[in-house]
């Protein structure tokens, strides 16, 4: 990872925005990576791994438990899944 003060001195040695890589656990949040000089934040595949990590807590509790309560934490309802295809906000 680099630092914040790498993050600002790249920054400010660019005359292009700076894209940032904050898809990992522990990552500077949006305010501070803005603040050191970030202008694009990118994900990559962070939002897939942490997917498929609750999908493999999601089959341990129901192969080794038979229970599906990490399943239900957090579940959107089929209107918010609808919702999330609309064309209109």
């Amino acid at each position: 990872m680099s630092s914040l003060d790498e993050i600002a001195a790249l920054a400010g040695a660019l005359d292009k925005p700076l894209n940032v890589y904050a898809g990992y656990a522990g990552a500077p949040s949006a305010g501070v990576l803005a603040h050191a000089g970030a202008r694009r934040i990118s994900l990559g595949c962070g939002p897939l791994q942490s997917a498929l990590g609750l999908v493999g807590r999601i089959a341990a509790q129901a192969f080794g438990h038979g229970r599906f309560d990490t399943m239900g934490e957090g579940m959107l309802s089929v209107g918010e899944i609808n919702g999330l295809f609309s064309a209109t906000p």
